[in-house]
């Protein structure tokens, strides 16, 4: 069941193909599944709409979405994203995107691809455009450094920990 009513957030092109291509979802306005993670937090950030409302032109970047009834608000109501809510809403959408790439990047080096044909067969599930390569390959030698500096810090703390020395 639709409400009519929709809201709209600055979204980079990468994040708005991945979502679209992962929900199965090519056409506008965007609807998120029941019961996901991103809609319960979209949920919590709508507020009722002002009296003077101030409304944003995105361009290319504008992502539409509408919002569905929820059990507990009125979409007819609830119905305005502020600024800082819209930016809140996109960071946690690039956090469920790095979220899924992270899964499959570990699904496929266990598969046995080298990191570079990660990243290709990433932008092949999900239809990302080409000029996101750069982007994927930076993520994940960040995410690669991150997990080794985090490794290294857990040997240190359990090599003190098992010094027989001890604390002189």
């Amino acid at each position: 069941m639709t409400s009519g009513v929709i809201v709209t957030i600055k979204l980079d092109s990468y994040h708005r193909a991945f979502l679209r291509s992962y929900f199965d979802q090519p056409n506008n306005p965007f609807n998120f599944h029941k019961g996901h993670d991103l809609l319960k937090r979209l949920e919590v950030l709508l507020r009722p709409e002002p009296e003077i409302v101030k409304r944003c032109d995105y361009g290319d970047d504008a992502f539409v979405i509408e919002v569905p009834p929820f059990q507990h608000k009125n979409p007819l109501t609830y119905c305005h994203l502020s600024e800082t809510a819209a930016k809140i809403f996109a960071s946690k959408i690039a956090d469920f995107t790095q979220l899924i790439y992270h899964e499959k990047l570990t699904a496929y080096r266990n598969a046995g691809f080298e990191f570079k044909e990660c990243a290709l067969l990433f932008m092949d599930e999900f239809n990302l455009p080409d000029d996101c390569y750069d982007r994927l390959i930076k993520d994940q030698s960040r995410w690669r450094w991150n997990m080794r500096y985090k490794d290294s810090k857990r040997f240190k703390k359990k090599r003190n920990k098992l010094s027989p020395v001890g604390n002189i």
